[in-house]
């Protein structure tokens, strides 16, 4: 592990400490982590722990969280066990999250980190991505929402069904009933000539209606076709 020195705020040396240490970080989401650390070297010792999302820093924890089953295998340390909590983030919920824990002062990655973090929607959104880079003329699923009468369903039928998944999610992630009614009209554009393209995308939005938000006027000449899917 690296330090750094600082003499009235200001940073004049490092120093390297080569302690061992022994940890598990037991759960990390876009919001919270935790989990325990301890120096079998140093068993006493209290650490220290930022935790960066997205390259700033969000929280900083120390351990001080008593922890029988750590104790069962280091006897002499105290209070390994650590928690954050951090602030809801500001990105979508269609993007993913790096989450990074930190001594202060140090680039050294704890946990074997750093971690990516992501909704299914988010997973969607990263995969249709890649398959966009591979098959270029896929369209963005966020102008197929912004125009879902002039959306164009590619010929081949694994293309159409990672389109309109991608439509379903990014409007389920949206959580507005604009978006929502835009992915239906899709839905029954897909359906006519897909149905069984459709009918996935179809039950994810059936189970996922916001409030306030109307069921389309074509859906119920389009039901008969899902069904039979």
């Amino acid at each position: 592990m690296t330090m750094s020195i600082f003499i009235n705020g200001t940073k004049v040396g490092l120093f390297t400490c080569n302690l061992r240490l022994d940890g598990n970080l037991e759960t990390v989401t876009a919001e919270s982590c935790s989990g325990w650390l301890v120096s079998p070297d140093s068993p006493a010792r209290v650490f220290t722990i930022q935790v960066f999302r997205d390259g700033k820093l969000a929280d900083t924890a120390e351990c001080e969280h008593e922890r029988e089953d750590v104790r069962a295998v280091h006897p002499d340390c105290t209070t390994p066990g650590f928690g954050a909590t951090l602030p809801p983030p500001e990105h979508a919920p269609t993007e993913t999250t790096t989450i990074s824990l930190r001594f202060p002062n140090s680039q050294t990655e704890l946990f074997k980190g750093p971690y990516t973090i992501g909704s299914r929607p988010a997973a969607v959104t990263a995969a249709y991505r890649a398959l966009r880079l591979a098959n270029m003329d896929l369209p963005d699923p966020e102008a197929v929402l912004a125009d879902p009468d002039g959306f164009e369903l590619p010929e081949r039928s694994d293309r159409a069904f990672a389109v309109l998944t991608a439509v379903a999610t990014v409007a389920i992630a949206h959580g507005d009933a604009a978006s929502w009614s835009a992915a239906w009209r899709v839905v029954a554009r897909v359906a006519v000539k897909a149905p069984d393209v459709a009918t996935l995308a179809a039950r994810a939005l059936a189970g996922a209606r916001p409030d306030g938000a109307e069921l389309p006027s074509g859906l119920l000449e389009i039901a008969p076709v899902l069904r039979a899917a």
